[in-house]
């Protein structure tokens, strides 16, 4: 009886161990939203934005992994200040050009964009740049609007490892509606860049 009894406790106890890997093996375990942002920040590394808010829209437990489908928003990290302060710098890589396709061909402009931005983050710049370069380009406007936010919908497929969630799989796009900034005066962006002197 004693043994029986034994023998019950130790299947109860092995069952509560091996929980979790199951868990995960059937697709019980998720990642939470929090679990979520962070896997979209490192995607989305950037200098000059991050991710401002999340929401999961639907979701798809399978066998191996999580499907997640979701919309965020990314922001320029110092708001209306970070989105002037990009701009400005990006038009000088290539002064008094306002084609946007043909900054977007510079070198100079290039740098610009990749500099400490990750791949996925640099489409968002293009995209916030290409939005400001249109208004540039027509010069019948005295003032321009700069994107401070960018909308995006997707989904990620993703699976637990050691070292907690990662992304195996993602497919966002860029929504339409974006968040703009007061008009800025187009004079003030075009204007060229002083340097500071440096000190003695």
């Amino acid at each position: 009886m004693i043994s029986k009894g034994l023998k019950k406790y130790r299947l109860f106890f092995l069952c509560l161990m091996m929980a979790p890997v199951f868990s995960t093996l059937t697709g019980c375990a998720r990642p939470n939203d929090e679990d979520m942002v962070d896997m979209l920040s490192k995607a989305y590394q950037c200098k000059w934005i991050k991710v401002d808010s999340y929401e999961k829209t639907d979701s798809l437990p399978g066998i191996w992994s999580y499907i997640a489908q979701y919309d965020f928003k990314l922001r320029f990290r110092e708001g209306e200040a970070g989105a002037y302060k990009f701009m400005k710098g990006m038009y000088n890589t290539v002064p008094g050009e306002t084609d946007w396709q043909k900054v977007l061909q510079n070198p100079n402009a290039r740098a610009y964009i990749r500099d400490n931005c990750s791949p996925p983050a640099q489409k968002i710049m293009e995209q916030i740049a290409i939005r400001s370069y249109m208004q540039l380009h027509d010069k019948k406007m005295s003032t321009v609007r700069i994107p401070v936010s960018v909308n995006l919908s997707g989904w990620a497929e993703t699976s637990s490892g050691r070292g907690g969630w990662n992304m195996d799989m993602r497919r966002d796009k860029v929504k339409t509606d974006f968040e703009w900034t007061n008009p800025i005066p187009r004079k003030d962006l075009t204007a060229k860049i002083v340097a500071k002197p440096q000190k003695q």
